[in-house]
């Protein structure tokens, strides 16, 4: 959360659903805009409590209707290190 904060740093941020250590859901406001990330948390192995999948989403209209921008996969070393990402 940090990393995006310092790329929107004037967007304010809510999670909602899941857990406050792992939302299924992180959204970024600003006046009628809206950055939505949808997060995968892994469960098993290297990726347990990691990100596997994160759905990004842009909304212009206060988030009555989303945009997919694009979905990044995460991948992991059984010690969690980050070993591959993609977008798509």
């Amino acid at each position: 959360d940090a990393g995006v904060a310092q790329v929107l740093p004037w967007f304010s941020m809510s999670g909602s659903a899941g857990t406050a250590e792992q939302p299924a859901t992180i959204t970024y406001s600003k006046g009628t805009e809206r950055v939505r990330l949808t997060i995968t948390w892994g469960t098993s192995g290297g990726s347990a409590g990691n990100p596997t999948t994160v759905v990004y989403a842009y909304s212009s209209n206060s988030g009555t209707n989303y945009d997919t921008i694009g979905t990044e996969t995460i991948s992991y070393d059984t010690n969690g290190n980050v070993t591959a990402t993609t977008w798509s």
